[in-house]
This record gives structure tokens, C-alpha cells and sequence, in this order.
């Protein structure tokens, strides 16, 4: 009778566990092993709009605009994280440049207290402080690689050498494998969401068709 009531008490905290299951994360993109997140794209898309609202655009204009940047959201992210990837293989650091920079945010915000600098980021950016200064070491990261590998065999500035990457992308960061995914972690959510999440996987499964 114990052992009875011992496994039927197990069976009841399993399903009271189950029927807690959310969506923690959907992932939009795997890249030799990293990942890329629905969150990130999300982030990124609010960025583009206050940027294109900063530019004066609205009701239409700023849709239509959006929708443009959106587009490419997922390979800008892509290329951008085989880029970090290739600085990894060529022990890149970047470590001194992000603190220093962020050295000088806090400065030219005239704040001391480290902990209200954090909540200054987050207010400003709607990202952590972990994750912000996550995504500026990428970008650094990025910028140096391009750097290394286009300068590195031509006497060009900084800028010509990010340009000539932009023309050339394919033959630098799109060789390497791309698994693209969608992972839910619960079926709960309306016909609405799941339409959305299908039609988002389908159109990046276009891109590398």
C-alpha cells in the first residue's frame, strides 16, 4: 500500500510538472553548433524600427521599411555569428576594446555606480547588460576578422576593407554548413502563433534553397 501510494504520488507531481511546459525559446537558425534565437530576431526588429522612427518615417513608409531590414535580419545574424566563429579559430580578443568602451559609455553618461550604469543600459537598450556587451563583442569580433582577412593581402583602410566584405560576403562566411531549425518547446499558443512560426521557418529555408 505504501509503495502504491509513493508512485502514484510521483505520477502527480510529473504531470503538474508537464502541464507547467512554456515556450522558453524558439530557435531560428543553428550555425555549426551555435544557435540563433527568435528573441534575437525580435531584438534586432525593434532596434530597426526606433531607428527608422529616428529617421522620421511613419504609418506606411515606416512598414514597408521595416519589412526590408526584417528580410535580411536572419542572415545578417548568421554571417555575423561565422564571423565570431572564425575569430575563435584565429584566437582573436576583443576583451580590452568592449570594456573600454564601455568604460566610456559610463563616462560620457556621467554615471559612477556600476549597478545604475547596468540599469541605464537596460533602459536604453531593453538588453541586459550581459547581453549587451555580449552583442558588442560579436561586433568587434566581426569588424576584426573582416579586417584581418581582406587587409591583411591589400593596403586598404578599415572602411574600404568592410565594404569590399559587403560586396564579396558569399566567399567568406556562407562556405561553412547552416542548420536551420524552429524548436517549440510546448504546443500551447493560438493557430495565429503556430501560422507565424511555420511561414518565418519556411521563408529562411528559401533563403538557402
Amino acid at each position: 500500500m505504501t509503495s502504491k501510494i509513493v508512485i502514484l504520488s510521483l505520477a502527480g507531481i510529473t504531470a503538474a510538472m508537464a502541464a507547467d511546459i512554456r515556450i522558453v525559446e524558439e530557435i531560428a537558425a543553428k550555425v555549426n553548433g551555435d544557435i540563433i534565437t527568435r528573441g534575437e530576431l525580435e531584438q534586432q526588429r525593434k532596434e530597426f524600427e526606433q531607428a527608422l522612427k529616428g529617421q522620421g518615417l511613419t504609418g506606411p513608409k515606416l512598414q514597408e521599411a521595416l519589412r526590408e531590414k526584417s528580410a535580411s535580419a536572419l542572415m545578417d545574424q548568421i554571417d555575423q555569428l561565422l564571423l565570431v566563429q572564425k575569430a575563435k579559430d584565429l584566437t582573436i580578443n576583443v576583451d580590452p576594446e568592449v570594456t573600454r568602451e564601455l568604460a566610456q559609455m559610463q563616462v560620457q553618461a556621467k554615471i559612477t555606480d556600476p549597478d545604475k550604469f547596468r540599469e541605464y543600459i537596460r533602459e536604453g537598450t531593453g538588453m541586459t547588460y550581459e547581453d549587451y556587451r555580449d552583442r558588442m563583442k560579436r561586433q568587434y569580433l566581426a569588424q576584426r576578422v573582416i579586417w584581418q582577412e581582406v587587409g591583411r593581402s591589400v593596403n586598404i583602410t578599415e572602411p574600404e576593407a568592410q565594404k569590399y566584405y559587403e560586396e564579396h560576403k558569399a566567399e567568406f562566411v556562407r562556405k561553412q554548413q547552416v542548420f536551420l531549425s524552429l524548436i517549440l518547446i510546448s504546443t500551447e499558443g493560438s493557430p495565429d502563433d503556430h501560422r507565424r512560426n511555420a511561414d518565418l521557418l519556411r521563408r529562411a529555408c528559401q533563403r538557402f534553397a
